[in-house]
């Protein structure tokens, strides 16, 4: 399973996800496999390739302002009711907790460790379902999108650069995935041709 980014922007949402896993991440864990002097070349040039021509944008700017985004959207009133809503929610599925972050963070569930508790999954249903109930992610991306519609009109030249930027790396993407397509068909062309 691949989780899409955003996913859990605000903690679990998923009740299939939270009763199967809990708060931990489901699927394996990925793990590096050794690399090469070649594999560090071929990625050098894959780099070299997907940033060639792109006009130079604040990614780290942006990305500052996205995790803003969040802590700024917690103080915003209704996400203050919606939250005291979702704690209220929770204490009647008998779990304590002030906000979803505490629920996600409780030392107890172990997340560094392979599987879940069936505790930790109890308290992830709970918490998917009291965010459900209570339109808790509906109000808080609501909030966050208010702040960042401001930070588009306050900062115009910013968000146009970003967006050229990325304009530009996605069609350098393009043609690098279709190059790469290309060259492989050519091979297997080839082979085919080559077997009786």
């Amino acid at each position: 399973m691949r989780l899409e980014r955003n996913m859990r922007r605000y903690g679990i949402t998923d009740v299939g996800d939270a009763e199967r896993h809990g708060y931990h991440v489901p699927g394996p864990l990925v793990r590096a496999s050794p690399t090469t002097a070649v594999d560090h070349a071929c990625s050098r040039e894959a780099d070299d390739r997907l940033w060639d021509g792109v006009p130079e944008a604040d990614f780290a700017w942006l990305s500052a302002l996205d995790s803003g985004s969040v802590v700024r959207s917690e103080s915003d009133p209704a996400v203050v009711a919606v939250t005291r809503a979702w704690s209220r929610c929770m204490r009647t599925h008998g779990f304590t907790y002030p906000d979803p972050l505490a629920a996600l963070q409780d030392p107890v569930w172990r997340l560094d460790s392979p599987a879940s508790s069936p505790r930790e999954r109890a308290v992830a249903v709970s918490d998917a379902r009291c965010k459900r109930t209570t339109g808790y992610v509906t109000v808080r991306s609501a909030a966050e999108t208010r702040f960042q519609e401001e930070l588009i009109v306050r900062f115009p030249a910013r968000f146009t650069a970003l967006k050229q930027a990325r304009d530009r790396l996605l069609r350098n993407a393009e043609q690098l995935t279709t190059h790469r397509y290309e060259r492989k068909r050519e091979r297997h062309l080839v082979r085919s041709r080559e077997s009786p």
